[in-house]
């Protein structure tokens, strides 16, 4: 046997010893109002230290568990989180603050007594450094005014596979292989870096650097047939030129 075989069977099994210890200390969590650090640590069988790197974890996961001062200081759950009745990763919270602001900026006339403060409750359970990213994506997706369906025509439904692609390159930075199909049904091979989302309802495009083109181009996503992340990722750039393209557009959500 391997030592490299052996090292993987013990890295497996020291993070399940994790996970079933954390979830563990979710359970003790919901089922007592108030425990002790101290106490909770000898359920466990951890030390102090394990145990509060394994507080520290789940707070950064979004779980709100508020604790008194002092080593053998209390813990509880905040008594206003549902915990089990939904939990959200940082991709799934993400999708929400999008599509609450995207609401928002639409000025719906339903559905907006309560958007903005669950749109910030929501924000605010992210940690710093979640909350960062967060911010400057907020900054690169727009919204115009309501497109013109006569002439546009009607979007068509755009395949899982590519709308997982064009979301996941677009939180990542990444470049993206796209076969687009134009107006007059032209397919050309693009690989282009996705800037800027813009919404022009019912309608999403790309606001792209194109390295086809060396410049800025606009990509209608529902005329996007394929998409493939390359293993290459990009920083913001030609900021002017961006800035004079996107000004006619309203401010970013």
């Amino acid at each position: 046997m391997s030592y490299l075989f052996v090292e993987r069977i013990m890295a497996k099994s020291t993070y399940l010893a994790k996970k079933q210890r954390l979830d563990r200390l979710l359970g003790i969590l919901k089922s007592e109002d108030h425990s002790t650090t101290e106490s909770i640590a000898k359920k466990l069988r951890v030390s102090h230290r394990t145990l509060m790197r394994d507080l520290d974890e789940l707070k950064n996961s979004g779980i709100p568990i508020e604790a008194d001062r002092g080593r053998g200081g209390g813990l509880r759950l905040n008594a206003q989180w549902g915990l089990g009745r939904l939990q959200l990763n940082h991709k799934e919270s993400l999708d929400l603050i999008l599509s609450l602001a995207v609401m928002e900026k639409l000025k719906s006339p339903m559905l907006l007594t309560h958007v903005r403060s669950l749109r910030d409750k929501v924000f605010q359970s992210f940690p710093d450094e979640h909350r960062k990213k967060l911010q400057s994506i907020r900054k690169r997706v727009l919204i115009t005014e309501v497109a013109e369906t006569d002439t546009l025509g009607k979007p068509t439904e755009i395949p899982s596979n590519v709308r997982n692609v064009l979301q996941e390159a677009f939180f990542d930075m990444k470049v993206i292989k796209i076969f687009y199909q134009d107006a007059k049904n032209n397919i050309t091979e693009r690989n282009i870096e996705s800037h800027y989302l813009l919404l022009s309802w019912p309608f999403w495009y790309i606001i792209a650097w194109d390295h086809l083109r060396n410049d800025i181009r606009s990509f209608r996503i529902d005329r996007i047939t394929k998409a493939q992340t390359q293993n290459v990722g990009f920083n913001l750039h030609h900021q002017d030129l961006f800035t004079s393209k996107v000004q006619r557009f309203s401010e970013s959500i």
